[in-house]
C-alpha cells in the first residue's frame, strides 16, 4: 500500500513537472510570437513612414517648382513684402541657408554662387580650401588638376595613378558628380565639410550676391562678408554697392538659370531627402526642368 501511494505521488510530481514545462514552452512561444508581431508592426510602420516622407518630399518639390515658375521670385531678389504676399516664410532665400516650408527643410543655392568643378579655377579653389582649413591646399588643387587632365603627367605636388591604392584612379577626365572629388588625394577627410558648397557646373566668376554665408569671406574678405550678411538679414540698411566691392563685368545681379535644391522631411523614425538642380530654359514653352536628381533615405539627425 505504501508503495502504491508513493507511486501515485511520483506520478503526480512528474505530471506537475510536465505541466510546468508545457506552460514554459507555451509562454516562450507566446513571447516569441509577440516579439515577432511587434517587430513586424514596427517594420510596417517604418515602411509606411518612409513612403509618407518620400511622397511628402515629392509633393514639396513639385510645389516649389510650380512656385518658381509662376511667381517673380526667380527674377527678383526676395524681399519681405514679396514673401508675405506669397505667404512664404521670412527666411526663404537662395543662398543656401536652411528654412522650413510646408513641413520640409529646404535649401536653395544659386549654382553661379558656388565653387564650380567646371570651369575649374585653381586660384578660386586654393582660396576656398585655405579658408576651410584644408591641409596643404596647394597640393589638393594640383591633385584635382591631375584628376581632371587627360594625361598621366604629374603636376608639382599633384597625384597620379601611383599615388592611389584603388585601380582606375584618378579618372583623367571631368568627374561625373561632385561627390567624386571626395576621392581626390587630400580631400577625403574634408569633403563632407566643403562638398555642400561645390557645384558641378557653375560660373568662372562667383556671384557673391547669392553666395552662401560660409563662402562670403572667401569672396569678400572677413569684414565685408560680415557687413553683407547683416545686410541680407535686414540688420543693416545698406546695399551691396555701399561695400565698395569691385564687381566683374561677367557677374550678374540676379539669379542665374540653375538652382540647386535640397528638400528633406522627417516623419517619426523615417527621413527622406531629395536634391536636384532646377534649370530655367530659354524656351517659353518649357520654363524649367530638373537635372542631377539624387534621392535617398537619411538619418533623423540631419541639421
Amino acid at each position: 500500500m505504501a508503495r502504491f501511494f508513493c507511486s501515485i505521488k511520483q506520478q503526480k510530481g512528474v505530471a506537475l513537472i510536465l505541466v510546468l514545462m508545457l506552460a514554459a514552452v507555451i509562454a516562450t512561444v507566446v513571447t516569441v510570437y509577440q516579439y515577432k508581431s511587434k517587430a513586424n508592426i514596427g517594420l510596417a510602420q517604418q515602411a509606411k513612414n518612409s513612403l509618407l516622407a518620400r511622397a511628402a518630399v515629392e509633393s514639396a518639390k513639385e510645389e516649389l517648382i510650380y512656385l518658381l515658375q509662376t511667381t517673380p521670385l526667380w527674377a527678383e531678389r526676395p524681399n519681405k513684402a514679396r514673401l508675405a504676399e506669397l505667404e512664404l516664410p521670412e527666411k526663404f532665400n537662395f543662398w543656401g541657408t536652411p528654412f522650413t516650408w510646408n513641413n520640409a527643410q529646404v535649401q536653395i543655392f544659386d549654382t553661379a554662387s558656388m565653387v564650380p568643378v567646371h570651369p575649374f579655377e585653381p586660384r578660386l579653389w586654393l582660396n576656398f580650401l585655405y579658408r576651410f582649413n584644408v591641409e596643404n591646399p596647394d597640393h589638393v588643387v594640383a591633385a584635382i588638376e591631375d584628376w581632371i587632365d587627360a594625361d598621366d603627367f604629374l603636376h608639382l605636388n599633384g597625384a597620379e595613378k601611383q599615388d592611389y591604392a584603388s585601380e582606375g584612379l584618378p579618372r583623367n577626365g571631368l568627374p561625373q558628380t561632385t561627390d567624386e572629388l571626395g576621392l581626390v588625394k587630400g580631400l577625403e577627410k574634408d569633403w563632407s565639410r566643403i562638398g555642400p558648397y561645390v557645384t558641378f557646373m557653375g560660373s568662372h566668376v562667383i556671384n557673391y550676391e547669392f553666395a552662401p554665408d560660409a563662402l562670403l569671406p572667401v569672396l569678400l574678405g572677413d569684414y565685408r562678408a560680415e557687413q553683407f550678411m547683416k545686410m541680407r538679414n535686414g540688420e543693416e540698411n545698406i546695399s551691396s554697392d555701399d561695400l565698395m566691392v569691385e564687381r566683374s563685368e561677367d557677374m550678374m545681379v540676379y539669379l542665374s538659370r540653375r538652382l540647386k535644391v535640397s528638400i528633406d522631411i522627417t516623419i517619426e523614425d523615417a527621413a527622406y531627402r531629395q536634391s536636384f538642380v532646377v534649370i530655367k530654359a530659354n524656351s517659353t514653352k518649357r520654363i524649367s526642368y530638373v537635372a542631377e536628381k539624387q534621392p535617398g533615405y537619411i538619418g533623423t539627425d540631419f541639421k
